[in-house]
């Protein structure tokens, strides 16, 4: 009885361990990703919403895009890195989710280039 409990145990160990990795990895961004990007020009913090104008990822207006107004929401499960304010460049990943578009990860401010031979 005892082996039994402990197997399912070490099986549900494992499979958590597993599950917050796969995770983890899922929210980063990779290099070269398809992160997309934006002004931020409304911020509303209790309803969890960023309007923005559509830009590339140097915060100039995106060639085509034509200042493009977005709605984007964030749950708890978003991974956000800096602090999101109005006037900033964001850079995000987001989904579609019940008809609105959820990011799952979002970017304050420019980023980083990628060091040369790698």
């Amino acid at each position: 009885m005892r082996t039994m409990h402990l197997k399912k145990a070490i099986a549900l160990a494992v499979a958590a361990v597993f599950a917050v990795a796969l995770g983890a990895l899922a929210q980063e961004p990779a290099a070269g990703s398809d992160l997309k990007a934006g002004t931020v020009t409304r911020l509303d913090s209790e309803a969890k919403m960023i309007s923005l104008k559509a830009t590339n990822k140097e915060g100039l207006p995106a060639p085509g895009v034509d200042a493009k107004e977005l709605t984007i929401y964030w749950d708890q499960a978003t991974k956000v890195e800096g602090t999101l304010r109005e006037g900033e460049l964001i850079h995000f990943r987001a989904v579609e989710r019940n008809g609105k578009t959820v990011a799952t990860f979002i970017l304050v401010g420019k980023v980083a280039p990628k060091p040369q031979g790698m």
